[in-house]
């Protein structure tokens, strides 16, 4: 399954630090790592769409669920089609305690965001009994400790300012 983290939307605070780099770093690394695990025949994409603002703000909106999805140029000419695509929208919600930590905090903040989402919020009726949750949730663990563990052994996030 492709798990991408494909629209980040940050506030303009976090121009000042590494944030936005290491979340493009995160997504390389996400999509490889889950690129050849599967949990329900009826995901083949999922986007995670991840918000951190200084004020508060909670977009929550229902997962969305796609069978096929066409992606259209402006003059209405499909490109492309999607198929079995979850879109999900998450709120890392203290942007002041995310903006200030360093590399593996941030990264465990994201982390802990990601996992209380699926814990708190139902999946679309469509895929809820087909797709394996917990499975999934297992896999996001390992990943974000195997991720961390290969940055600080290569002597990475231990800075505490980002600024």
């Amino acid at each position: 399954m492709k798990v991408l983290i494909c629209d980040f939307q940050f506030g303009i605070e976090f121009n000042k630090t590494t944030k936005r780099e290491e979340i493009h770093c995160l997504q390389a690394s996400m999509e490889e790592f889950f690129a050849t695990k599967s949990y329900s025949q009826m995901v083949e994409v999922m986007h995670l769409d991840l918000f951190c603002l200084p004020f508060y703000y909670k977009p929550y909106k229902r997962p969305k669920y796609y069978e096929d999805l066409p992606l259209k140029l402006s003059s209405g000419e499909i490109v492309e089609h999607l198929r079995f695509f979850l879109r999900i929208s998450i709120t890392i919600e203290n942007a002041e305690e995310y903006l200030n930590s360093n590399e593996v905090d941030g990264y465990r903040i994201v982390e802990r965001s990601i996992i209380e989402y699926f814990h708190n919020n139902p999946l679309p009726v469509k895929i809820r009994k087909s797709f394996d949750t917990d499975a999934f949730l297992d896999d996001m663990k390992i990943f974000f400790d195997e991720y961390i563990k290969t940055l600080e052994d290569h002597g990475g996030g231990s800075s505490s300012d980002h600024l």
